[in-house]
């Protein structure tokens, strides 16, 4: 008889281990859930709008990744977050970024740019825009950064082109 009250005990505890186990496992595929911050524009706003459609998408297809959106008053106010570990990632414009800490992760569209010079003027390239001034035309967010990077791609410093605003379009460009 002692010898079976060990046999007994033994599948017992091993049957006990089994649970054990299994319940562990289904707690981890239950409960374990990544949770990311991510900043947007204010509510509305097309990165608002895209990442509302993208939580959705993704809740259906990676259950166990989940993003909390986080709404900011603008895109400054999202880099600035990014920037300062509030939140964990952020929909904004790759050239407002301005430390290591944030880095683009995708690329959503490509803006475009023109450089328009009247047919008589003496610019042939753009490093004879030194010293000119250039009509801006505004959009609702700021593209100064954009003709910053260009300036500097070509090794013109900024302050050596006044900007002037022409007109600011609001949503009469699409």
């Amino acid at each position: 008889m002692p010898r079976n009250r060990r046999q007994v005990r033994l599948v017992i505890i091993a049957c006990l281990l089994a649970l054990i186990g299994l319940g562990a496992v289904v707690a981890w595929f239950s409960f374990a859930h990544l949770t990311l911050r991510v900043a947007t524009g204010p509510v509305g706003s097309d990165g608002q709008k895209f990442l509302a459609a993208f939580v959705r998408t993704l809740a259906d297809e990676r259950p166990r990744v989940r993003l909390k959106v986080v709404p900011m008053a603008d895109l400054e106010a999202s880099a600035k977050a990014l920037t300062a570990g509030e939140v964990d990632l952020a929909v904004v414009r790759s050239d407002m970024l301005s430390s290591a800490r944030g880095q683009t992760t995708a690329i959503l569209r490509r803006d475009v740019i023109g450089l328009i010079v009247p047919a008589h003027a003496s610019i042939e390239t753009v490093g004879h825009l030194a010293g000119k001034t250039t009509g801006m035309v505004k959009a609702p967010v700021s593209d100064d950064g954009i003709l910053d990077q260009i300036l500097t791609y070509y090794q013109l410093p900024a302050q050596t082109i006044r900007r002037v605003v022409l007109i600011a379009l609001h949503r009469c460009y699409r």
